[in-house]
Formats: structure tokens, sequence, C-alpha cells
């Protein structure tokens, strides 16, 4: 679900190490620990102005944020037993993340109860939501594949907020993200793909 996130301005890189995440300004050379996210931490992602942090704690299966500036780290929601974590974005007051199992979750920034907005079925695997079209459309992974190379394999879909349809944008790749450039990346293999795109 990826262990490091670059701030929207990208002047940070936050990473999550030795079970707690780590930031580092790009102006220089030391990074340093995060305090209060010693919880067994993955996923980091940031808020859009960059201020705040989510991150998923396997120590206590929660869904948790912090303020960079310091302070305590704050449950957004809490995850069943056994449940996996396949990633996560923040657009607005919206937090979107992948319980690989179920589909695409999404949760307020606040915290609160997580509604699915994108299921899946048994057969399938989902992973690394994004949303798109100001909230009203999820794009995320998702693949039927078993195996080591099952991404490369699997769909990057887009799906509206609501709906049961979806549309495959990229068939073969993974971990799309669409960019203000208007363009969608995606990973294939040990490679980073960029096709033009408009949602």
């Amino acid at each position: 679900a990826g262990i490091l996130a670059m701030s929207p301005d990208g002047t940070r890189l936050v990473y999550a190490a030795n079970r707690q995440l780590y930031v580092r300004s790009m102006a220089e050379m030391d990074a340093r620990p995060i305090p209060g996210t010693n919880l067994d931490v993955f996923a980091p992602f940031f808020s859009p102005d960059g201020q705040w942090i989510g991150f998923f704690s396997s120590q206590d299966l929660t869904l948790k944020k912090i303020a960079l500036a310091g302070g305590a780290a704050l449950t957004l929601c809490k995850m069943e037993v056994g449940v996996a974590f396949g990633g996560a974005s923040w657009d607005g007051g919206q937090i979107v993340f992948a319980v690989p199992t179920k589909g695409i979750m999404r949760v307020s920034s606040d915290g609160g109860v997580p509604e699915v907005i994108a299921g899946v079925d048994a057969t399938s695997t989902a992973f690394g939501p994004q949303l798109i079209e100001d909230g009203r459309a999820v794009l995320f992974t998702v693949t039927k594949e078993p195996g080591v190379d099952r991404w490369d394999k699997a769909d990057i879909v887009i799906q509206q907020v609501g709906s049961t349809e979806r549309n495959v944008m990229v068939h073969g790749g993974s971990d799309g993200r669409y960019l203000p450039t208007g363009h969608l990346v995606y990973a294939l293999g040990a490679s980073i793909l960029a096709v033009p795109f408009d949602p």
C-alpha cells in the first residue's frame, strides 16, 4: 500500500520506517521522526493543503491523521480484524481508501463510519483509490488475477460514486493517478507511464 508520500507542493517527503513516520524537507538532507506516529504505521498520504498526514496503524487497526505541526494522532475510523489496507487519498473533506477484498471506502476527514462507494466481488481485489470530478467519481485499480504479477494484469477503472458501472481506462497496469496536466500516470512493471486523459 506504499511507504512514502510527497506533499502536494513537492517540498516534503513523508515515509514509513521503523514502525513510524518520518518527514524530510526536500531542501534538507536529514529526516526527522513525526512524534505520535510510532504506531506500526504504513501507507501515509497528505491532506490537500499539505498540513496533515493520514496513515494506517496496524497496531490498533485504525485509519488516523496527524498534523505535521505537531500534536496527537487522531483516529478517523476503525478497521475490522483481518482486513487489509490498500492505499488512500484525501480530497477536500473526504478520504477514500481501499479495503482490497471489499472495495473502495469513504470517510470524512473529521472521522466517522466509513461507507463503501465502489464494491468488489469475492474474486476481485481493489487498490489505490483517488477521487476525481470533484468527488463524484473514483479512480482505482482492480484485479482478478492471482500471483505476484497480478498488478501488471490489473485494470485501472473509473466508477461514479453511487453507480455499479465501471469504465476501464487502462488494461494492464496499476496505481493510476490523475494529474492536473490532463494525464493519467500509472505503474507497469518497473516503469511509470503517462497517457493523455480527460475525465
